[in-house]
């Protein structure tokens, strides 16, 4: 029931998204313990991307650089990519990222449970 309604959430913000943002496939595993983003952005520079995470939302930007030659085609240039999906509570100090062949693939793990404070409360 939380994920349908985190996909709902995720869809609404794709379709509102008003910016001449571009956007990019991602896949999102969950296990156990949190979730694996996975994001595929071929040509991008790792020092051209930009990971956020704030109040439940995570958010990759990047920044897609082709150089200026003289094209016969030219299906792709400069680029500014977004996506942004709603993740809930993380544990934003333990999170990770790495970026390899293209694939940019972040570990995110839930908050876990505070324990609620219990008290013996006397009575007078």
């Amino acid at each position: 029931m939380r994920n349908d309604f985190i996909d709902m959430i995720n869809e609404l913000n794709n379709a509102f998204n008003t910016t001449s943002y571009q956007s990019f496939m991602i896949n999102v595993l969950e296990g156990n313990d949190g979730y694996k983003v996975i994001a595929v952005l071929p040509g991008i520079k790792k020092e051209n991307i930009n990971v956020e995470f704030d109040d439940g939302i995570l958010t990759i930007k990047a920044q897609r650089e082709v150089s200026d030659s003289k094209y016969l085609l030219k299906e792709f240039g400069n680029a500014e990519l977004k996506r942004s999906i709603n993740l809930g509570d993380i544990d934003v100090e333990s999170t990770s990222a790495s970026f390899e062949n293209g694939l940019l693939s972040i570990k995110l793990n839930l908050k876990k449970p505070e324990e609620k404070a219990k008290k013996s409360i006397t009575i007078e």
